[in-house]
């Protein structure tokens, strides 16, 4: 016996002092483990004080689910139409053993316990007091959600926790009547509310708990015995009350007036006992740091999911829009004879929700304040393209985007512009506009130059060539002639918009980008990837050293190979 009691003896394993505990890791990681362990729950808590039977009741239950139906175990209604009980347990139990480890963490536990989840008091039963003295007094104040049902027509009189379907509508589920009150079993009941109110006004913390109380009554007289003592509470966080659910052969009028003086005293502010000296100023979003402020509107549609191309007769338009069968088909963009097909044969393949963006205006409408900060925003977050179009041998103008609209501190705020030197430009003589085209980019130019932030602007210029122009011929890193070497009508016309380009470089202009298109008779513009012919052009610019890969040419574009 004794060399067994010395081998058990050599198997315990010495503390070490220096090793680390559970209560040397942060509180955060010791809060997040304690919800893993079950203190946190989803469903109510029940603090009521079961009868033998009841007790019995719930032992069959767990040894027999089948027996007593459960909304929960087998209507599947979710999580918080049953309680949990403390006590016979049909449910996970709650880790209650967490509450005799040690000092600290049982005061850890405790406050996590009363101060996370919601907990039930009910009126069924007689006695509902003993259900708030069993508890510790400090704990009873760190009580932030509790659910008093003083008569509940949904609620079973026998099993709290079976549905009411399941059981005989018998007179005990009925509302309550004045004149029913002195022949039931529950003539107590005024003046256990008053002694159960009373009691919690003495420890329930000012501006914490929320309150939720059920009251199925339908005489107004017997509303206000069983509620006049839930007055004597102090100020409460949240009220809801709820008297005569079913709305049937009751004053509806004068109870929902009873209830909203009841939360309106309930939640009155004046009614502090510790009042601040100076008054709280409300809230305001302009009180926020500048930093902050802005963050918060980047989270609204005032930045597009793509670039934003600018129509001269449409305005803004997102070019990402929803993908196929999810496109709403209310939206301008999505409205084409293929959708519009699609869909009347199958009215299924277009959503019932539309998300796609939206130009937010009503951001630009609150005050002059949010108006400058959303401006702002748009303008520096966004990547703008500007479109020009001919419309009926009427041209229109990319122009208008940057000059006549835009205010100077929208200008201000540009980052990303992409201009579209469209084929009017090149083929002046075949759409008649030989001098429109010119004098509209000299203006947008010029417009840039004056007020825009040319240092840290990125500007792109997308020409719309035809697939036999010579400027498709400069490639000076393949050996063949330089720009200043070309001749053709193109590099002539390109020239004159290199003019400005070159004199908003010496002002300050970084970053330069130049895009081909091609363009084909009765075909969109397609996008082709010369970059050797684009940053010769580019160095015409910009100077003999300047590569535009290195300045973010490749994320401006947002395409092409790799």
């Amino acid at each position: 016996m004794q060399a067994m009691a010395a081998a058990r003896s050599a198997l315990v394993i010495p503390r070490d002092p220096t090793r680390p505990t559970f209560l040397d890791l942060p509180f955060n990681i010791r809060e997040r483990i304690y919800k893993y362990a079950g203190l946190s729950r989803h469903c109510p808590l029940d603090l009521n004080v079961w009868s033998p039977e009841q007790r019995h009741e719930a032992r069959e239950y767990m040894r027999n689910p089948r027996r007593v139906r459960c909304m929960t175990e087998e209507e599947k209604h979710g999580t918080g139409d049953c309680d949990c009980f403390l006590y016979a347990r049909p449910f996970v139990p709650v880790p209650v053993q967490l509450l005799r480890v040690a000092r600290t963490v049982s005061a850890e536990t405790s406050e996590l316990l009363y101060s996370k989840n919601r907990f039930h008091v009910s009126f069924v039963f007689p006695k509902a007091l003993r259900s708030l003295k069993q508890l510790n007094p400090a704990a009873l104040g760190q009580i932030q959600s509790l659910k008093v049902t003083i008569y509940d027509i949904d609620q079973c009189a026998v099993r709290p926790w079976q549905d009411i379907r399941a059981c005989s509508m018998d007179w005990d589920s009925l509302p309550l009547d004045n004149f029913e009150l002195p022949q039931r079993r529950c003539k107590w009941l005024p003046g256990e509310c008053e002694e159960f109110f009373t009691y919690l006004s003495k420890h329930v913390q000012e501006s914490r708990l929320k309150l939720s109380l059920v009251c199925d009554v339908r005489a107004f007289d017997l509303a206000k015995r069983l509620t006049d003592p839930v007055q004597e509470l102090p100020v409460l966080k949240e009220v809801a009350i709820r008297l005569n659910s079913t709305g049937l052969n009751g004053d509806i009028a004068a109870l929902r007036a009873l209830a909203d003086d009841l939360a309106n005293h309930l939640t009155d502010k004046s009614r502090l006992s510790c009042k601040p000296s100076v008054p709280q100023k409300p809230f305001r979003f302009m009180d926020l740091p500048t930093e902050i402020r802005i963050k918060i509107l980047e989270q609204t549609e005032l930045v597009a999911p793509g670039k934003l191309v600018w129509h001269s007769l449409r305005g803004f338009n997102c070019d990402r829009v929803q993908d196929h069968f999810h496109r709403c088909g209310t939206c301008q963009i999505v409205r084409d004879d293929h959708e519009w097909y699609y869909r009347g044969r199958c009215p299924t393949i277009l959503a019932r929700r539309c998300e796609c963006w939206k130009f937010p205006i009503s951001l630009f409408l609150v005050n002059h304040d949010i108006r400058r900060l959303a401006t702002e925003v748009f303008y520096s977050r966004n990547h703008f393209e500007v479109v020009s179009v001919l419309v009926e041998n009427d041209y229109c103008d990319s122009g208008s985007f940057l000059l006549p609209y835009l205010q100077e501190n929208a200008l201000r705020s540009l980052r990303k512009i992409s201009l579209h030197i469209p084929q009017h430009y090149f083929w002046p003589d075949l759409f008649g506009t030989e001098d429109e085209p010119k004098q509209f980019l000299e203006e947008v130019f010029e417009t840039l130059r004056q007020k825009a932030n040319l240092e840290r602007l990125k500007l792109m210029i997308i020409l719309q060539l035809s697939p036999t122009s010579d400027l498709f011929w400069l490639d000076g890193a393949q050996g063949q002639h330089e720009p200043e070497q070309t001749q053709g009508p193109d590099w002539e016309r390109f020239k004159e918009i290199a003019e400005p380009l070159r004199q908003m470089r010496e002002e300050g202009l970084m970053r330069l980008y130049v895009e081909f298109r091609v363009v084909y008779p009765h075909s969109p513009p397609l996008e082709v990837y010369e970059y050797s012919n684009e940053a010769a052009l580019e160095r015409y610019i910009m100077g003999k050293t300047y590569n535009s890969m290195e300045h973010g040419k490749r994320e401006f574009r947002g395409n092409g190979p790799r």
